[in-house]
């Protein structure tokens, strides 16, 4: 039996690939194939040594006396950073190693030999878990002879065809569980748009659907489409029925009331009055058209300003600090701009619960400096024995870039130190790090001074009143310690219409 391979080894091959280079067409598909079964045998190589990082960590907290329904917590987490990807990915690449290994050995082996994708594996594995090892066990036998021959839709038909044909009752408690697990979720697309995404029953969707495309072509046969297409006045209705019931597409009978919905943009004055086009920020969801945030921002029934500092060349905020052991307040407003999503490496996922990197009780301040935006999930994956997390100290202007150039390589994730960045060390002691969010800054440069007229424009057009100081245009005051505006925080205010609470603000009392 040939030796196992080594780190070394591993490392050596993966250098090898960038020496790849055809001769010809013929060769250059040749090797197109050779790297695609290369990558299943990498998958598979990978699910190996998962199952057995879990069978070794199992054992061991058996050993210290771990309790059996808390052994391996934290660890989806672990094989999500080594992964380079999100803790909710890691504990699924954990699940389908365990269940390719201990139950389903051919798709495993057909994996290995470059015959199926990764893709087709894990759907094999999806479409069969909800039933008993035995069962799915079964499957991947009943498949192994045509699973090399099939396309993605049809490996998951037949495994799910299988399935209900072992057992019905599986199938219904699986629908039971996932009804459960019904939402709306929403995430960035190109262009300034959005994916609206619900999860939902299959054949209440489809009614939905149908209904929408239904309504859609009654305008376009009535020629009241306007130009549109099919799609586009579906997308339309959608919208309508969500946001603006009272206002009806041409067509549209439904009738209902607005509500008011906040929306947070992060941009800077110069971006604001139009003397800059660097982008806005999204909070959550990321960066803004310049031109598409101002016209929000004149189109919006009410705005309330609230000023940031940031420091124009490293683009953090100010640090800000309270006496108390929780985030609250403006301080907590500020660690959900800051962060934008979980502050967790590769993670990604929306902020959930602000807490200290250093804990309270290990002397950690309650400040801006020690703060995380974490998700639920790393919140509390944090709290597991062997896992650390430390904020490292933000530096500005010239230092921030001088220190990139010198950056220590530190872990898979690497990237500069004294960015203010996140490090999170795992049980394994292997470190990671995550670079922090970056705000719109001002430009160091700052632009010509605005006239009075355009300023009495701009304060006109957002809804400012003239007794009122507007925090966007006011003068600022001498900054202390030779004009240093990084040491100063706060917000400013403009109350011309009643504020909406932000998701960090105290409920009112």
């Amino acid at each position: 039996m040939p030796a196992p391979i080594s780190v070394g080894e591993l490392v050596v091959m993966r250098e090898r690939l960038a020496m790849v280079a055809p001769a010809s067409q013929a060769e250059a598909i040749e090797q197109i194939r050779a790297l695609e079964e290369l990558k299943a045998a990498s998958a598979a190589a990978q699910a190996v040594a998962t199952d057995q990082l879990a069978t070794y960590r199992e054992d061991e907290e058996s050993r210290r006396g771990v309790p059996l329904g808390q052994r391996g917590r934290g660890l989806g987490a672990e094989i999500a950073l080594a992964r380079m990807d999100s803790p909710s990915r890691g504990s699924r690449h954990l699940g389908m190693a365990k269940a390719l290994v201990r139950e389903m050995p051919r798709t495993l082996g057909h994996l290995a030999a470059g015959r199926v994708s990764e893709w087709r594996a894990a759907l094999m594995v999806k479409e069969t878990a909800c039933l008993p090892a035995v069962d799915r066990s079964r499957i991947d036998e009943a498949l192994t002879g045509d699973l090399p021959l099939l396309g993605d839709r049809q490996v998951a038909s037949r495994a799910r065809a299988l399935a209900l044909e072992l057992d019905q009752s599986h199938a219904l408690r699986r629908a039971e569980a996932e009804i459960k697990k019904r939402r709306v979720t929403v995430r960035p697309a190109p262009g300034d748009m959005a994916y609206l995404t619900a999860y939902v029953p299959m054949v209440q969707a489809v009614r939905a659907f149908a209904t929408l495309h239904a309504q859609s072509m009654t305008l376009i046969n009535s020629g009241q489409a306007d130009g549109r297409t099919r799609d586009q006045i579906s997308a339309d209705l959608l919208l309508r029925r969500l946001t603006d019931t009272t206002a009806t597409a041409p067509g549209d009978t439904t009738t209902g009331s607005r509500g008011d919905v906040a929306l947070t943009i992060v941009m800077t004055d110069q971006t604001l009055t139009g003397s800059s086009d660097r982008p806005a920020w999204l909070p959550g969801h990321g960066p803004l058209a310049a031109t598409i945030a101002r016209h929000h921002v004149a189109e919006a029934a009410r705005v309330f300003y609230r000023r940031l500092w940031t420091d124009p060349a490293a683009g953090g905020l100010v640090a800000t600090e309270s006496r108390a052991r929780e985030f609250t307040g403006q301080l907590r407003q500020l660690i959900f701009l800051r962060d934008d999503v979980c502050a967790s490496p590769y993670c990604n996922a929306p902020i959930r619960h602000i807490d200290h990197a250093t804990p309270h009780a290990d002397g950690g301040p309650t400040s801006q400096a020690n703060a995380s935006g974490l998700c639920e999930r790393c919140n509390h994956t944090k709290q597991n024995p062997g896992w650390t997390h430390r904020r490292d100290a933000a530096t500005s202007g010239a230092d921030a870039r001088a220190g990139t150039d010198s950056a220590k390589n530190v872990g898979s994730a690497g990237g500069p130190s004294g960015d203010g960045g996140l490090t999170v060390t795992t049980p394994t002691g292997h470190i990671y790090r995550a670079a922090r969010s970056i705000l719109p800054a001002r430009a160091p440069t700052p632009p010509p001074p605005l006239s009075p007229d355009a300023i009495t424009a701009i304060r006109q057009r957002f809804g400012s009143r003239p007794d009122v100081p507007d925090p966007v245009f006011k003068k600022k005051a001498p900054a202390r310690n030779g004009g240093d505006a990084t040491r100063r925080s706060g917000t400013g205010r403009n109350r011309t219409a009643p504020r909406t609470p932000g998701p960090g603000d105290d409920p009112p009392g």
